[in-house]
């Protein structure tokens, strides 16, 4: 193995620490706070680099994760990557992050691209459904699933409490009087839009009421869609809307807004996901919060634990509690 000028000699006798001490540190595995201050002091003086390609070679660890999702752009997304990031940086490890654009195809072309990378692990959020064709690519590589599942329960997920969150949010406004509801819902081969739905469905059938196929509006998570179906929700002046993600009760708030319409006087609204949405609108509103960060660390928890377990012990599916907030 080569090093760039000073080698890892120099630094263990420069920190003061042993050679198999200083080896740990740079491969990623745990040592001592004391000695891991030592040994980045050392590293900095004497600007010691590391050949990743020789490390690699000598420990079949690339010290890469991949980070795959519907869309970076997504403010759900970014929170958690961060999260991820922040949690697996303090072992060692760099992140590799792709945007699949919601595309399953994509989302199969963006496993191989990471694959090839040699990724020690990755975490999914899938826009796919078949768990069979993404267990084929990556083979025996790590795989955590974020905000969504598969039916199969191929692999461990981090997840919330949607439809039980969505039942007690809907029940509230309709044990209040609210009847007339319309459903921003999200696509229904994404398993998480699919529980939020069938909250509501359970809090309508709690209520002695059936919530008609006419009174949702199946969209992509995204602004535009969330929008424009409002428009047309709101011309049947419902008591209610549920809007079943971040972006969709952005694109709810902004089509409301334009009928110079008040939330919480004019018309009820509930929304999903975002915390900071309930502290900058200025009117009454219902937000089902979710524990973004929590999401993320978990499933880079679960994550690390199965890259340095070689991938052995039994399916984790860690179910989280969301927050019902209002203004």
């Amino acid at each position: 193995m080569r090093w760039n000028m000073a080698n890892i000699k120099d630094v263990a006798k420069r920190a003061g620490v042993g050679l198999g001490t200083v080896s740990r540190y740079i491969n990623g595995y745990n040592v001592t706070e004391s000695n891991k201050k030592k040994i980045e002091q050392a590293i900095n003086e004497l600007h010691f680099t590391v050949n990743p390609i020789a490390r690699s070679m000598k420990t079949k660890k690339s010290m890469m994760v991949a980070i795959v999702v519907p869309r970076l752009a997504n403010i759900f997304s970014m929170r958690i990557i961060e999260s991820i990031e922040h949690f697996l940086e303090a072992y060692g490890y760099s992140v590799i992050v792709c945007d699949c654009g919601g595309s399953a195809e994509k989302e199969m072309e963006r496993l191989k691209f990471c694959v090839k990378k040699m990724v020690d692990g990755i975490v999914l959020m899938p826009s796919g459904r078949d768990s069979s064709k993404i267990k084929s690519i990556i083979k025996d590589t790590p795989m955590v699933l974020i905000d969504r599942v598969f039916e199969s329960n191929d692999f461990d997920s981090v997840t919330v409490e949607n439809k039980y969150a969505t039942f007690m949010a809907m029940s509230q406004y309709i044990q209040n009087g609210n009847k007339n509801i319309a459903v921003l819902a999200g696509s229904q081969h994404i398993s998480t839009a699919k529980e939020r739905l069938e909250g509501v469905i359970e809090a309508f059938k709690e209520h002695g009421m059936k919530l008609e196929n006419d009174k949702v509006y199946e969209c992509e998570y995204d602004m535009d869609q969330g929008y424009y179906a409002t428009k047309k929700i709101l011309k049947n002046k419902p008591d209610l809307i549920f809007a079943s993600n971040y972006e969709l009760t952005l694109g709810a708030i902004k089509a409301i807004n334009e009928e110079k319409l008040i939330i919480g006087r004019d018309i009820s609204l509930i929304g999903f996901d975002n915390l900071e949405l309930i502290n900058i609108y200025p009117y009454s509103m219902t937000v089902i919060s979710q524990p973004v960060e929590e999401i993320g660390k978990r499933a880079a928890e679960c994550l690390y634990e199965r890259m340095n377990n070689n991938g052995n012990g039994s399916i984790k599916n860690i179910i989280l509690k969301n927050e019902i907030l209002q203004t």
